[in-house]
């Protein structure tokens, strides 16, 4: 097999290659002897070639851009045919069982532990009348004659300060009972009601005739 320059490219190409490997020239000699002259050398310019490598990137963008858009978190079916749901897990009322359960944040109104004084719980606090009406309960249970006698408001006193929300100890006061003595007299009385928010029960009662 004999070798020769490529008359476009200047490859080295056998005499029995139709065309050149490397450029594509036809290679006039393997032509009828009618078509040698005739035909003109095929040759492949650089710049062909780059543009068709071109081409084949851009359609390859354009294919996978498209194959790309079906797994965006718009709802419609991916690759696989399936649907998909996208949620947001800060978005309230969110399906996704993998979302943070909102955590209530108390309120002095719900829980005297959120309170900021005394005055915050008495005035505040939705449990604070349940200590008014245990306390005045506790109070006639500790009266020794008779049945005693209340203002329609009571328990409407309070000590000043922090203490309640420290402690969990509050102290209710009412300041115009009235308490039968011995004689069947009618006495107006002071009433101090110590109450433990913890446990929701008065600890104790205390009366004192006013003066």
């Amino acid at each position: 097999m004999a070798l020769m320059p490529c008359r476009e490219c200047g490859k080295t190409v056998s005499t029995e290659a139709v065309s050149c490997p490397q450029c594509g020239a036809v290679n006039p000699t393997r032509l009828p002897a009618r078509q040698q002259a005739s035909t003109p050398a095929v040759k492949k310019k650089p710049g062909a070639i780059l543009r068709g490598l071109l081409g084949l990137v851009l359609v390859v963008v354009l294919v996978k851009a498209f194959l790309g858009s079906s797994d965006k978190p718009d709802g419609k079916s991916g690759d696989d045919g399936s649907s998909h749901v996208y949620t947001d897990t800060n978005i309230p009322g969110s399906t996704n069982p993998l979302a943070p359960v909102p955590v209530p944040v108390p309120t002095c109104k719900k829980d005297w532990h959120a309170c900021k004084d005394n005055a915050d719980v008495v005035n505040t606090y939705e449990g604070w009348s349940m200590v008014q009406v245990r306390c005045k309960d506790s109070a006639k249970e500790s009266a020794k004659y008779g049945t005693p006698d209340f203002p329609w408001f009571s328990f409407g006193t309070f000590n000043r300060g922090e203490d309640y929300v420290k402690t969990g100890i509050a102290t209710s006061i009412e300041k115009d009972a009235q308490f039968s003595n011995g004689f069947g007299a009618m006495v107006h009385t002071r009433i101090v009601c110590r109450y433990d928010l913890n446990k929701g029960t008065v600890l104790n009662v205390t009366a004192q005739p006013n003066r």
